[in-house]
């Protein structure tokens, strides 16, 4: 009997690691060192496996709000997986977050239906609008998950799906409606990320809504970045706007597992006759995380802290690019600040986006390189002020690199 020889430890490899490589994609710096990974994460900071602390402005994506491990959260959560965290039924703790959402979210007659994912909130709003609509195409803007019909790769999605499904350019109500009027009739809805770096016109995400509803389609705000950042109504409270359907996930619950669809009851009713369910939709961690997390938010100055510190870093960033002759342009909201290089081409501004969050990735500081960045609730006035000199440092860097290539 022949027996299976076992993988040596280097061939036992965690496959999307190995496939995505270093989050900071340093492909031609010489002295990175792969994978970076992190042992813990407290507050605003992250710390390698060598316990090295860095400022974390990204934040899990924007998943963290509070802090990593805020002691509110987590204590929440640890009573609640103490009574079970899979109860096999509903927990009163559903009850009470689906309230306090229809509380939250601008409408009326709100209902909720509780997931565990963005990209599963996103997808069941597409088939609510689908059910209520009877039509089959889907219109969108921006990232929406990686679900077959929104996966930004066309790689393994089969071209019968990608077709019912066309990207729009963001903040161009002509090019929207362009699109309707190419479709004649056939659009379930236009899903929108409210936003990602694009500050949108003052009226774009009324006027998208509005002409949605003129061919006869939903209007759905995907909030899984903006929700209880920009306002504790999410984009929807910020921009004036009111979508059929809102999806949340994110900044909902400081990091733990859950994600939402909001809309009016006479919408979700649709839930009765589609197919919508998963194992761990019932779980109560992310119920009891998202309800701390919405209390927090609710009765403090959380989200007026985060844009003050947005905008201080904005600020900053803008006069370290400045003092070191770099065009580099602070641009998005302060909840979600960002900047892009204006280079001459979009290749040329790729290397220097690169050299810059890997070098203040060695100074302690992660700004990715593609991801808008984020400030949470315990980053203080000192993180902030970092932050700004190590991208001075690495505006610094990306102009010697420039000269030297």
């Amino acid at each position: 009997m022949k027996t299976q020889a076992r993988s040596s430890p280097e061939r036992r490899t965690d496959a999307v690691t190995s496939a995505k490589g270093p989050l900071l994609s340093p492909s031609r710096t010489p002295d990175w060192r792969y994978p970076f990974l992190i042992d813990r994460a407290k507050g605003p900071y992250i710390w390698d496996a060598e316990g090295r602390r860095i400022l974390d402005l990204t934040l899990a994506f924007g998943a963290v709000v509070l802090g990593h491990a805020d002691s509110r959260v987590d204590n929440a959560v640890i009573a609640a997986l103490r009574r079970g965290v899979s109860p096999t039924l509903h927990s009163p703790l559903q009850l009470e977050l689906a309230a306090l959402l229809a509380r939250l979210v601008p409408g009326d007659e709100l209902s909720c239906a509780f997931m565990r994912t963005g990209s599963d909130a996103t997808s069941a709003a597409v088939r609510i609008s689908r059910a209520v609509t009877g039509r089959d195409v889907i219109l969108h803007c921006g990232y929406n998950g990686w679900h077959d019909w929104s996966a930004p790769s066309p790689v393994g999605v089969p071209a019968a799906v990608r077709i019912l499904t066309e990207e729009v350019q963001y903040n161009s109500i002509g090019v929207l409606r362009q699109a309707l009027d190419s479709h004649r009739g056939d659009v379930a809805c236009v899903i929108i990320s409210a936003l990602e770096t694009e500050v949108p016109a003052a009226t774009y995400l009324a006027d998208a809504a509005r002409i949605a509803h003129d061919a006869g389609a939903l209007f759905i705000l995907d909030e899984m970045r903006t929700g209880f950042r920009l306002a504790l109504g999410g984009a929807q409270e910020y921009f004036s706007v009111r979508a059929d359907l809102a999806t949340f996930s994110k900044a909902l619950a400081n990091g733990y597992s859950i994600s939402a669809v909001v809309g009016p009851s006479a919408v979700m009713a649709t839930l009765k006759s589609i197919s919508l369910s998963s194992l761990f939709f019932r779980s109560t961690d992310g119920f009891a995380a998202a309800l701390a997390t919405l209390e927090i938010l609710s009765t403090t100055d959380a989200i007026p802290r985060i844009w003050h510190l947005g905008q201080r870093l904005l600020d900053g960033l803008r006069q370290a690019a400045d003092s070191e002759d770099v065009p580099a342009h602070p641009i998005g909201l302060a909840p979600m600040p960002f900047h892009e290089f204006a280079f001459d081409t979009l290749a040329e501004n790729r290397q220097p986006s690169e050299t810059f969050s890997f070098k203040a990735w060695r100074r302690g500081v992660l700004f990715h390189p593609w991801h808008h960045w984020l400030v949470c609730t315990s980053t203080t006035h000192r993180d902030i002020d970092q932050a700004v000199e190590v991208a001075r440092y690495a505006y610094r860097e990306v102009r010697r690199a420039r000269r030297a290539s």
